[in-house]
């Protein structure tokens, strides 16, 4: 069996090709993150009137989602993987593990 050599053309094309594919995952992820957070600063919806409907679609929990109370979870998950390291002695909620 005879081997190709590959041409160092033909490495830089497929360098070039890995990063390209690499930045249209960023981006997407990018424009994904957007998409999420979009509606939490542009609600147009009070809590009041969240707490008096039916959220029973995800476009509707969405628009009820309040940063600071997002936040004041996150940051509630995050003191509990504090509070609990894993065997590496890093914060973590892993499955099976205390936090």
């Amino acid at each position: 069996m005879r081997h190709r050599s590959i041409e160092k053309g033909d490495f830089m094309r497929e360098r070039i090709s890995s990063r390209r594919s690499h930045l249209w995952v960023v981006l997407l992820s990018a424009l994904g993150a957007l998409a999420l957070i979009a509606p939490l600063n542009a609600s147009a919806i009070t809590p009041a009137q969240c707490d008096a409907r039916a959220n029973d679609t995800p476009s509707k929990l969405v628009e009820c989602i309040q940063q600071g109370d997002l936040m004041a979870h996150m940051q509630a998950f995050q003191d509990i993987a504090d509070a609990n390291p894993g065997p590496d002695g890093m914060p973590s909620r892993n499955s099976g593990e205390p936090g």
